[in-house]
């Protein structure tokens, strides 16, 4: 099975990816205080994101905080980080898992995003872009194309689109046979996406066994 991700190409074009080059065993927490400089918008971001003196010091000052000797991290020594770092919650996409989750911190932290990729880690700048996708669910960590066909977005049962008017007028559509609950969901059900489609012309209801 091929990952999702062609890191080689990725990090060749240097998009949604910041290059941690290290010549020590610190790659982990220079990635995130990387991470958190961008996302605090750190007077001397541009310093530490290019790699210079600050973003080591930063990076032993993170283990010395979280007393994690100065060698290669794993899930244990980031979780040592994540309890020092409370305004933030740390995520770790690994290649070895086709580009999966393998931990993330606790709720409530601005979310932060690194790689872990040939005994390495990278900051990832968008989980869109990383992922390829137009959406990123933070809820179940997963990317998507459609709003209307994310479960997590609960669209819509009757015309599977997203809306929050509820209020019940009961609307017949003569053409795919289905009710749809009030004038706003008969609406959006003959919607046409970018491909000419619409929920009228994807479903239809038998009239005989009344099933969809």
């Amino acid at each position: 099975m091929k990952p999702l991700v062609d890191i080689s190409q990725m990090l060749e074009n240097k998009k949604n990816i910041i290059q941690i080059k290290n010549s020590d065993d610190l790659c982990c927490a220079r990635a995130l205080v990387t991470a958190i400089a961008r996302v605090d918008d750190h007077p001397q971001w541009n310093s530490i994101r290019q790699g210079r003196q600050i973003q080591r010091e930063l990076a032993v000052a993170l283990h010395r905080k979280a007393d994690a000797p100065l060698r290669k991290c794993g899930v244990d020594e980031i979780k040592k980080f994540q309890s020092c770092l409370l305004n933030y919650q740390i995520h770790v996409v690994s290649k070895a898992h086709f580009n999966a989750i393998i931990y993330q911190g606790q709720e409530g932290g601005v979310p932060i995003y690194i790689y872990n990729h040939n005994d390495h880690y990278d900051v990832i700048t968008s989980m869109t872009g990383f992922l390829n996708r137009s959406y990123f669910c933070n809820k179940c960590k997963k990317g998507y194309q459609t709003k209307e066909r994310h479960a997590c977005n609960n669209p819509c049962h009757f015309c599977r689109k997203l809306h929050t008017d509820e209020s019940e007028d009961w609307q017949y559509c003569e053409s795919c046979k289905c009710k749809f609950i009030n004038q706003t969901c008969f609406a959006l059900h003959k919607n046409k996406t970018e491909n000419g489609k619409s929920t009228c012309k994807l479903y239809y209801r038998c009239k005989d066994c009344n099933q969809l």
